[in-house]
């Protein structure tokens, strides 16, 4: 199950960092990178990892996926944001398409904001350039996802993630498709005691990064978290949390 594991581990408040080469796409707009449009689609590949068996198990779920605008809606504060409706099925196509979530996405003094299952995100944020980051996930509190996933000791923390930009405007290959305008949002890249040496010590692993597409939206999709909880008399060690990757396979 480890080396299952290894080959996995693959408001608002903006901060100047000093840079020795500071990377800019200046003419780029919100919009260049995420797209909003009523109609607009995107499919992905999704693969989901769980654990099962009571922690002792790592499997991936892997799915089709397809995000969709449906239409636009007005959020509790009255502000306009667009609705993206997701579907599943299967990789194989061999059953009908399942409605899983729903979505909203808004823009907010120069962001792009996610709100999913009541959880909002700082995706994006203009200007573009690698001198600049921002807390993606401030709007999260401690323990973000308890109720999906259980307790994670890794959760805390995660609101103060800082986000920056690396290779703006340049190609990026997801499947056999290379895109040749894209931006890369680097959210994480931590872990604790990897490779986990035996288990009788505790083991994490946090990461997080997405790419975007010009003309496209969100092209490729990494978001890793998890621990490792050591074995004690009274009980077998254990693994906790979720991965989820998702790539693109078309859009219009």
């Amino acid at each position: 199950m480890n080396a299952i594991i290894r080959c996995l581990a693959a408001g608002l408040l903006i901060t100047m960092a000093s840079c020795s080469k500071t990377q800019t796409y200046p003419t780029a707009s919100l919009n260049t990178y995420y797209p909003l449009a009523v109609g607009k689609y995107i499919l992905y590949r999704m693969d989901s990892l769980v654990f099962v068996n009571y922690g002792q198990t790592a499997q991936i779920h892997s799915y089709l996926a397809k995000d969709t605008c449906d239409g636009i809606v007005l959020d509790n504060l009255g502000d306009t944001t667009y609705r993206i409706h997701r579907l599943l099925t299967d990789t194989a196509y061999a059953n009908p398409w399942q409605d899983d979530i729903t979505y909203t996405v808004g823009v907010y003094n120069n962001t792009i904001q996610v709100v999913e299952n009541n959880l909002r995100y700082i995706k994006i944020t203009a200007p573009f350039t690698t001198n600049l980051t921002w807390n993606g996930d401030s709007y999260l509190g401690n323990y973000p996802f308890q109720s999906y996933y259980g307790t994670l000791a890794v959760q805390t923390g995660v609101q103060y993630w800082m986000f920056n930009y690396e290779n703006i405007g340049q190609s990026y290959t997801v499947g056999q498709t290379t895109v040749p305008n894209t931006i890369t949002v680097q959210q994480n890249n931590d872990s604790t005691n990897l490779p986990l040496p035996n288990d009788s010590v505790y083991a994490s692993k946090t990461y997080g990064l997405e790419v975007y597409g010009a003309g496209i939206g969100l092209i490729y999709k990494s978001f890793i978290l998890w621990d490792f909880q050591p074995v004690t008399p009274n009980q077998a060690g254990y693994y906790e949390g979720f991965g989820v990757t998702m790539y693109m396979l078309g859009h219009n």
